[in-house]
């Protein structure tokens, strides 16, 4: 039961891991997810992420100021806390929420590849590294030229 236990806490943080990842994939086409605050989970006290936008400009200070917020939440915080973790609609233990499927596929996902690795063993989890070593260097290789 504690191993279980200890598993299906790790397995859950990799599996964050996992849906960040594969979120990040929406900056390639578009901004990402937790770049500003114009998100429909975003409160009025968020503060954008993007580095970018606060440089010098104290026009874009100011306007977070006239809030009247006693605490700042950064876009990526808000993007895990309310939009990963749905922390609003959670009041407790007789009210969980209800099951983000993004979030489990993620889990199941991960609790699958930890399975075939420890089915396999070591060996063939070198293998496979071993692989993508070989696919980084041909990356890398046509990447620079």
């Amino acid at each position: 039961l504690i191993n279980f236990m200890t598993a299906m806490f790790y397995n859950t943080i990799i599996s964050w891991a996992v849906y960040y990842l594969f979120s990040s994939f929406h900056g390639i086409v578009g901004d990402l997810p937790w770049k500003d605050c114009t998100n429909s989970w975003n409160t009025p006290c968020c503060v954008a992420a993007d580095v970018k936008e606060y440089p010098n400009n104290r026009a874009n200070l100011s306007s977070i100021v006239a809030k009247n917020c006693s605490q700042w939440f950064y876009s990526t915080e808000e993007y895990f806390s309310l939009h990963l973790q749905e922390l609003t609609d959670k009041t407790g233990f007789e009210n969980l929420g209800k099951i983000k499927w993004e979030l489990a596929l993620s889990l199941l996902g991960v609790f699958v590849f930890v399975y075939f690795a420890l089915w396999k063993g070591i060996k063939s989890a070198g293998k496979v590294c071993d692989q993508f070593k070989i696919l980084h260097l041909l990356y890398s290789i046509i990447d620079s030229s």
